[in-house]
């Protein structure tokens, strides 16, 4: 067999086919080359339907004039059997570990689902588990704050009517029952004690933020829980009580151009856990064995 547009070109250290003509046998293969210039271009004679056609491990550069071959690095002369023997060790360590390719093995879009399935079903309790758990110690930590804080305001609200009173009663008795220095104390105290309560409140809001930032990197803001707080306690100077105006309002508010659709830490870890057992199913069931299912403990 001579390649199309070879004729003459044996004895022309120019051509690629200098050089006596070459014929490399393996199994189910013979391929005929012409080795010359540190290249070596082949044409493939036969290859049997029980083995791979050749194929290169090098550079592929294909040609129209040439036949099917390749351009092997320089000072490299990488030959079929070369690659058809790798591909043989290769097959025959796998099956030294008792790894054996069926043939028969199909793999659809239903299989896949299959694998994906089953990951899910081993890997997602121990991420569900650990979500729970830090949801309860979330709302167990600023639930106690708040209610601390709603404790404070309701001994602050007592304490403020009897302030109130103490004022009045000590002017009345000093004559000064209308006096602008008690409507002064009045006022004073009535700013001292709401600026407390605001105080109070900011501080709880400021450290509930931080945390529900620190929950939203680890698992996300999709579950995130929620926790309200009623309105602040309002104290007017003069009154002996106080009015609480507006509706319940979040202990926390994030950004929602940084945190809207946010995967936490934990989240991204838990996809990352399902595609690689899935993947390692889908390699079982590739090479015929069959994996326990796995169960991550806590």
């Amino acid at each position: 067999m001579r390649p199309r547009g070879a004729v003459g070109y044996y004895n022309d250290p120019s051509s690629p086919y200098h050089g006596r003509p070459v014929v490399t046998e393996g199994k189910g293969y013979k391929v005929i080359g012409f080795p010359g210039s540190g290249r070596y271009f082949g044409d493939l004679l036969y290859a049997s339907s029980d083995a791979p056609p050749p194929i290169t491990t090098s550079n592929p550069a294909y040609s129209n004039d040439y036949g099917s071959g390749y351009t092997a690095p320089e000072g490299v002369k990488t030959t079929n059997d070369q690659t058809l023997n790798a591909v043989d060790q290769y097959l025959a360590n796998q099956a030294a570990q008792g790894n054996v390719v069926n043939p028969n093995i199909e793999i659809n879009d239903a299989t896949l689902a299959g694998f994906l399935a089953q990951a899910q079903q081993e890997i997602d309790p121990y991420f569900s588990s650990q979500l729970k758990i830090a949801k309860e110690s979330l709302l167990a930590n600023l639930g106690f704050s708040r209610d601390e804080i709603l404790r404070k305001e309701q001994e602050d609200i007592k304490k403020y009517g009897k302030d109130v009173r103490a004022i009045g009663e000590s002017a009345a008795e000093q004559g000064f029952a209308q006096s602008g220095r008690r409507e002064e104390s009045e006022r004073d105290l009535a700013f001292n004690t709401q600026s407390s309560i605001d105080e109070r409140r900011r501080s709880l809001e400021f450290g509930a933020g931080n945390a529900a930032r620190g929950f939203a990197q680890q698992y996300g803001t999709s579950e995130l829980p929620s926790l309200n707080i009623g309105a602040a306690p309002q104290f007017a100077a003069g009154e002996y009580g106080a009015v609480s105006q507006g509706a319940n309002r979040s202990l926390y508010t994030l950004s929602p151009e940084t945190y809207s659709g946010l995967i936490g830490e934990q989240e991204f870890a838990r996809r990352g856990a399902v595609r690689s057992r899935a993947s390692e199913l889908e390699q079982s069931y590739r090479l015929g064995n069959s994996i326990p299912a796995r169960q991550i403990t806590i």
